[in-house]
């Protein structure tokens, strides 16, 4: 008797542990789709956060532009590059500063 029941016990035991292997080996692709449908929702809420944080600045901007004149002023001088009449204009090369200042470093030492 001892012996069926240890039988017994050890079919039930392999029994489970194909179910769960089965299980596991089924379950498997389902779960690492998740996996990889829940990284793309982390990209998707990321890169929300960041359209939502440029659409305020944008209609700060839009409000700006509509009740300030200086607003008005920065992005015409700064984006369309215009000036006043009687102010003139100097391009300078886009590392004109930094060659500057090494220059002004190497003349203090």
């Amino acid at each position: 008797m001892s012996q069926k029941r240890s039988n017994a016990s050890l079919f039930w035991a392999a029994f489970i542990i194909v179910v769960i292997a089965a299980g596991v080996y089924v379950l498997y692709p389902f779960w690492k789709d998740i996996r990889v449908k829940q990284n793309e929702l982390q990209k998707q809420e990321a890169e929300l956060h960041d359209l939502k944080k440029r659409q305020m600045r944008l209609q700060q901007q839009n409000q700006d532009l509509q009740t300030s004149p200086a607003a008005v002023e920065k992005v015409a001088r700064e984006e369309l590059r215009m000036v006043r009449k009687d102010e003139s204009v100097v391009y300078l090369p886009k590392d004109a500063e930094a060659k500057w200042k090494e220059k002004r470093d190497a003349e203090r030492k």
